[in-house]
């Protein structure tokens, strides 16, 4: 089964701009559809982009760091810098100030309600149980969750593998990936 809607949440304005021309090319009234949707006769995927930075609650503007590898890092938080993994990792100098939005909200904002959601995917640089915890609607009706884990830290305050486990496994998801790497990704399927 295809996804029906697809919505790519970006907190960098000007990563936000460059996403949004890059999902023109797949709206549907585009009619570019994919050799496995003509061949099927799959209604094509719906793709909506948000710009916000997701968090924990609503709240007032926080710090969000900029980093020098094209926005793959960009994070509320720092890089940890007590190992040496991530030398060649430099913040920009550029602090952005942005307001906080839980995923649920951000998403009631456009049009987008809980129950249409049935994978959430967070890559969000440390803050994924952040983020989590601002889409407890959202959750209540996803049967995946896929978020980047980490075994030892990788940014000041982030979320380590184990914590994220417990918490969604409080919430009726048990993660399904052998994490074989201190950083990837991981998919959680919900059991309960």
């Amino acid at each position: 089964m295809l996804a029906k809607k697809v919505v790519w949440v970006e907190a960098s304005p000007v990563l936000f701009a460059s996403l949004s021309k890059n999902i023109q090319g797949l709206r549907p009234e585009s009619n570019k559809r994919s050799f496995f949707q003509r061949l099927h006769g799959n209604v094509q995927t719906e793709h909506l982009c948000v710009n916000a930075l997701i968090g924990d609650e609503d709240a007032n503007e926080v710090d969000f760091h900029i980093y020098d590898n094209d926005g793959k890092s960009n994070s509320v938080f720092q890089i940890d810098r007590s190992t040496s993994d991530y030398d060649f990792l430099n913040e920009t100098g550029e602090v952005l100030k942005m307001p906080v939005k839980e995923l649920d909200s951000a998403l009631s904002e456009v049009g987008i309600r809980p129950e249409e959601v049935d994978v959430l995917v967070v890559d969000t640089q440390g803050a994924e149980l952040l983020c989590l915890k601002g889409a407890s609607k959202l959750l209540a009706n996803a049967r995946y969750v896929e978020a980047e884990v980490s075994t030892r830290p990788v940014y000041q305050g982030g979320v380590l593998l184990t914590e994220l486990d417990t918490w969604l496994s409080s919430r009726g998801f048990r993660r399904k990936t052998i994490v074989r790497r201190h950083h990837m990704n991981s998919v959680y399927k919900r059991i309960a």
